[in-house]
């Protein structure tokens, strides 16, 4: 009987059901806007009015938010490379004020982010919960074949601590959402 919630909720995944799995939506609009922030604060800390551990903190956390997010990946990534331009040809005085306002919340924001994050992975492991639960009431037509007592399916959702981490890297041609596992693997999007 696990074997088949298995089987179940691995052809779901391939299915593409997980949209049925809660996650944030983004729009154009507000994803476009954070490209824009994720610009502007680039360009805050190469002029040092952001402290580069608080600006990673918060790429980070918003990386790992986009790992459970649907968004357009090309708005963001048009947006990020043209507010990029754009603030190289600007005045550092003119973003001066949005990088003092950028630095005053940057620690709110990335708290903000990490929450979002973990009721996101909270209602997740819920959805794959109830999946597995139904999975496991599913009756597959016994054709004269011995079938062993089925074993009530016990899974465990508990929050796995896997070190993956999630970070946006800018290699020339825009941000690509990047996970380096535990194990020293990377995959970029």
């Amino acid at each position: 009987m696990q074997i088949r919630s298995l089987l179940f909720l691995l052809l779901l995944a391939l299915s593409g059901c997980t949209t049925m799995l809660t996650h944030v939506v983004y729009s154009d609009e507000d994803i476009r806007k954070s490209a824009k922030q994720l610009a502007l604060l680039e360009k805050c800390v190469d002029h040092g009015i952001v402290w580069s551990s608080d600006a990673e903190g918060l790429k980070s956390a918003f990386a790992q938010l986009l790992t459970v997010a649907d968004y357009s990946k090309q708005a963001y990534a048009d947006s990020y490379a043209t507010n990029k331009q754009l603030l190289v040809t600007e005045s550092s005085e003119r973003y001066r004020p949005a990088c003092i306002q950028l630095s005053g919340s940057i620690k709110q924001a990335t708290e903000g982010l990490n929450s979002k994050y973990a009721q996101i992975s909270g209602d997740r492991r819920r959805d794959l919960a109830g999946m597995a639960s139904q999975a496991s009431s599913i009756q597959v037509p016994n054709f004269g074949v011995y079938n062993a007592m089925p074993q009530p399916v016990q899974p465990n959702f508990a929050p796995q601590r896997s070190g993956t981490s999630h970070y946006l890297i800018d290699a020339g041609k825009g941000q690509r959402l990047c996970s380096v596992s535990a194990s020293g693997i990377a995959r970029c999007n």
